[in-house]
């Protein structure tokens, strides 16, 4: 029987780990495309002080995919 996964909704408290899960996963699936690694898109998307700004605005919802409680997407 597969792992169930829950969605949980963030708030600005969660951005580091936001942050984390984020560039995880672009590192794992888009760092090929760019010549530098996307070094200055990582820093413009996924830093923690850009998502706490991002969390804070009541325009955006970000949500974090948990199985077995280990965050695996966002």
């Amino acid at each position: 029987m597969p792992a169930a996964i829950t969605i949980k909704q963030l708030t600005e408290a969660d951005a580091a780990l936001l942050s984390s899960v984020a560039l995880k996963a672009y590192d794992d699936h888009y760092l090929h495309l760019w010549y530098d690694n996307g070094e200055w898109y990582r820093k413009k998307s996924f830093s923690k002080e850009i998502l706490a700004s991002e969390l804070t605005d009541t325009n955006n919802l970000f949500y974090l995919a948990y199985t077995e409680n280990e965050p695996v997407g966002f």
